[in-house]
């Protein structure tokens, strides 16, 4: 409750202007042929990348979602994976650079200045997850296990896109404990991964040992993500909470539990003062990072798959599971766009 909220937090006494979330809009855009799983802002903020089932990654630049009607004709297919895309990175410092991975059992690499991807990596099994290290120079792919790959020794693929016979620099192995969501601390110390016991596991990069457990949730952490500060490390599970943990000594600061369903998504934006929470329940929450209020909550008129806030404003992308307008078979088609007058600043 507000009364409870120490005022050092408040807005006020931090001398926060909260922007007027009443004001924001959401606006779509359809270019996919098949439901959209995940999106992600380039580093630089002027490209989105979403992948979907059709077997793409699509690049649209801002000017195409910034505004109240996006156009989907001014979004850029990339195409070479063979079944459903699942996940994609970009890179931390290069804003032309990202990585996706797919059913295929493939990873690849592309720039999205040229048509074909750069480099491919086959892999063992089908990876749900991939992140970079916060200098660029290594990738992490994995869904029950984890692989990590040396970005500078990767040879360039063929243009045909033959797979390139790279090994990964070490491995997490599979264990009795399901992993979902892992990523670098941005100081790049310290690889977080949720497990399905509830726990993130700390461990040292690149020894990879473990340093610290936190006990997040008392059933599966799917979703973890930090502070660009570092400051903070935030997780979002199965129990339907999210938590708010200081990266000094791992402590739990606050507790979300004002939200319905289990956590699938969450984001930070870049000013470390909103999370974006989704569901498997319709309602989008905003809530606040040191408060723990939920400050404004809206309709993404389905479960929520993937949430983005943009790196320089208060603009969130979304790919949720819609059963509205754009819809084929009871999916979503559509990449959406949350922000004052739909889409805009």
């Amino acid at each position: 409750m507000a009364s409870d909220i120490p005022h050092h937090l408040t807005f006020a006494a931090r001398t926060v202007k909260s922007p007027e979330f009443n004001k924001f809009r959401l606006a779509s855009a359809r270019a996919h042929k098949s439901q959209v799983f995940a999106v992600a802002w380039s580093c630089d903020g002027r490209r989105l990348g979403s992948v979907s089932d059709d077997k793409t990654v699509r690049i649209w630049p801002e000017k195409a979602l910034d505004s109240r009607n996006p156009d989907g004709k001014q979004s850029l297919a990339l195409a070479g994976h063979s079944a459903r895309l699942n996940q994609l990175a970009w890179h931390p410092t290069d804003p032309h650079l990202l990585s996706t991975v797919a059913r295929d059992q493939t990873v690849r690499l592309w720039d999205d200045r040229v048509p074909n991807a750069t480099s491919v990596i086959p892999v063992s099994t089908e990876c749900m997850n991939i992140v970079y290290h916060p200098s660029g120079t290594h990738l992490a792919v994995g869904q029950d296990a984890i692989s990590f790959f040396d970005m500078r020794m990767l040879p360039a693929a063929a243009a045909s896109g033959t797979p390139s016979p790279v090994q990964p620099l070490s491995k997490i192995p599979k264990s009795r404990q399901n992993l979902y969501e892992f990523k670098w601390a941005p100081e790049g110390d310290i690889f977080a991964v949720g497990q399905m016991n509830g726990c993130v596991k700390l461990l040292d990069w690149p020894t990879l040992q473990t340093v610290h457990e936190v006990e997040a949730h008392p059933s599966s952490c799917f979703v973890l993500d930090f502070t660009r500060d570092g400051e903070y490390m935030v997780t979002g599970g199965g129990d339907a909470t999210v938590g708010i943990y200081s990266t000094d000594e791992w402590i739990g600061q606050r507790c979300i539990s004002s939200i319905e369903g289990l956590v699938r998504s969450l984001s930070i934006s870049h000013d470390s003062e909103y999370i974006a929470i989704g569901t498997d329940e319709r309602p989008l929450s905003i809530a606040s990072l040191h408060t723990g209020e939920v400050v404004h909550t809206f309709e993404s008129e389905g479960k929520t798959n993937s949430l983005a806030w943009h790196p320089q404003k208060h603009m969130l992308a979304i790919a949720s599971e819609d059963v509205s307008v754009g819809t084929k078979a009871g999916v979503s088609l559509e990449v959406r766009v949350w922000a004052r007058g739909g889409g805009g600043r």
